[in-house]
């Protein structure tokens, strides 16, 4: 919702169709209304949206109405821009005034029913995807073109696509809510500038229909009385003339960048949260495979002793060690000592890991002509296959082996 702003009475106009929405008001209760207006102003703004160089009403018809009455030449004004502050204001009766709850069910009902036929504005293909969008997102997406909705679904899945193929990992979801508070700051930022370059433009445009008035005048009297105007007011008035149109130009064009620099902030916000959705896709998917592991090897731990119970810990050791891994690529930012800490942590397991891979190596080696047990234990080979997955699993630098 745009700042409030002093609209002329004149400006505002009356949708029936939205006015029809409420029953009116009864006579004493609007009676009431026009006589506090006019003592005392409006102290509730009207809530409108702009229509071409007007505005139509969404939420005050009755106080626009008790303004009237009161012969005011302006009244206060919020001015809705989004599809989802039009539809609120439109049904803010239903929570301001005491309506019946046969009224209040209606009326929701009538609202329900209003978004139901926006939401019939998205393409078959955005259709299926209703439940799992936000609710801005669905209303700014039917608002949009047709065109726009399917440039829009193409880049989301080429996006998931590109990031499902190259692994590649998102960052932290504290850090990517930081970038989607910065990215909402700017663009409230861009609507103030562009409700200031709109304010401008309307003062201009204003002085800019004072100055042909003007004009017009001075030809009229010129006629009139057959009188030779000075030349060189003729040609500072011009030149005044131009500069108003000069000026209303070179804000228009102020304005249209602006307008592109809003939409560009509205699609990287889009992006940030995309990029957390699939993060937190990927990390339930490590924390599942992880899981996993751990309940192979705690099962191991009731009823496989032995080299089996050693194959499904190593198991269990390389998708905890893959799931660190993980985490370890979405860090940006390391607190005071933390890397120390977690090198000197490092070097503990890769001891411990040393110490596993000598005992199974010797192992290996003396029962590489044994036969399984009597009682069908598996030979310490199975050993060696977890090991093996353990030296897959282990995070490592860049162009360093497990033991460098």
């Amino acid at each position: 919702m745009q700042p409030s702003v002093m609209i002329p009475v004149n400006q505002l106009i009356v949708n029936p169709e939205y006015k029809d929405l409420f029953p009116p008001l009864a006579d004493p209760d609007f009676d009431d209304l026009c006589r506090s207006v006019a003592e005392v102003g409006i102290l509730c703004h009207l809530i409108v949206e702009r229509t071409g160089d007007r505005y139509t009403i969404l939420s005050g018809h009755h106080r626009y109405e008790a303004a009237i009455r009161a012969k005011y030449g302006e009244v206060p004004c919020s001015i809705a821009t989004t599809l989802e502050e039009k539809i609120a204001a439109l049904f803010d009766n239903v929570h301001r005034r005491h309506l019946s709850p046969h009224d209040q069910e209606r009326l929701r009902q009538c609202e329900a029913e209003w978004k139901r036929k926006v939401l019939q504005s998205l393409i078959p293909e955005l259709q299926g995807l209703i439940p799992y969008l936000p609710g801005e997102i669905k209303l700014t997406l039917a608002a949009a073109s047709p065109e726009r909705q399917r440039a829009y679904l193409t880049e989301l899945q080429q996006r998931l696509t590109a990031h499902s193929s190259s692994g590649a990992p998102v960052a932290p979801a504290a850090e990517q809510s930081s970038l989607i508070h910065d990215l909402r700051q700017q663009l409230q930022e861009k609507q103030l500038q562009i409700q200031s370059l709109n304010n401008q433009i309307t003062a201009l445009q204003q002085t800019l229909k004072q100055a042909k008035s003007l004009a017009t005048t001075l030809t009229s009297k010129q006629k009139a009385t057959n009188a030779t105007v000075d030349q060189a007011v003729q040609s500072r008035f011009q030149t005044e003339l131009e500069d108003f149109r000069q000026r209303l130009e070179d804000l228009s064009k102020q304005l249209q960048a602006a307008h592109k620099d809003k939409e560009t902030l509205e699609e990287q916000l889009q992006q940030e949260r995309n990029r957390i959705k699939a993060m937190e896709a990927e990390v339930k998917a490590a924390a599942l495979q992880q899981q996993q592991a751990v309940d192979r090897f705690q099962d191991s731990l009731r009823h496989s002793p032995g080299p089996e119970l050693l194959s499904n810990g190593l198991d269990c050791a390389s998708q905890i060690l893959a799931t660190l891994a993980v985490y370890a690529k979405t860090i940006t930012t390391w607190s005071p000592g933390t890397p120390d800490q977690a090198a000197k942590s490092l070097r503990k397991v890769e001891q411990q890991l040393g110490l596993v891979q000598e005992a199974v190596s010797a192992a290996s080696h003396r029962g590489r002509d044994a036969h399984p047990l009597g009682n069908g234990t598996p030979t310490l080979s199975v050993v060696g296959d977890g090991a093996s997955k353990l030296n897959t699993g282990r995070p490592r630098e860049r162009g360093k082996s497990l033991e460098g």
